[in-house]
């Protein structure tokens, strides 16, 4: 996990990369405009303001998925405020996918349910890793 390019990122066990583009204002994170999951860099699932996927994951797999990397953000926020993480490290590695994880509880709480609206296709600048 980490943060690459003001995306945060999590490459879990089996191969697959997921992938958290924030919306930015005056450089800072304000939102969550979506998250990608892939594999092999190929989309296999998007969510933002709808959910499209190749038919391999529903909204609820992508919601284990997302989970997954707020429990892996709670730990790293938790252990910084141990002091267990000094603050250059805080700074150099961890802050920026913290600040963009945080943002995608309302996105979470809508696949979690099933609620979002499902694509047709997946959007064009959305093909693009």
């Amino acid at each position: 996990y980490g943060a690459k390019d003001g995306h945060a990122e999590v490459v879990f066990k089996d191969g697959l990369r997921l992938v958290f583009d924030p919306v930015l204002r005056r450089g800072e994170v304000t939102g969550l405009a979506c998250v990608r999951l892939y594999r092999d860099g190929q989309v296999l699932a998007l969510a933002g303001d709808g959910f499209w996927s190749s038919g391999e994951v529903t909204q609820a797999n992508l919601a284990s998925r997302c989970d997954a990397a707020v429990l892996v953000e709670r730990q790293v926020y938790r252990l910084y405020r141990m002091k267990k993480i000094d603050e250059a490290a805080w700074q150099a590695r961890f802050r920026d996918f913290w600040k963009v994880v945080i943002k995608c509880r309302r996105l979470l709480e809508r696949l979690r349910s099933g609620s979002l609206r499902e694509l047709e296709a997946l959007p064009p600048e959305s093909i693009e890793e």
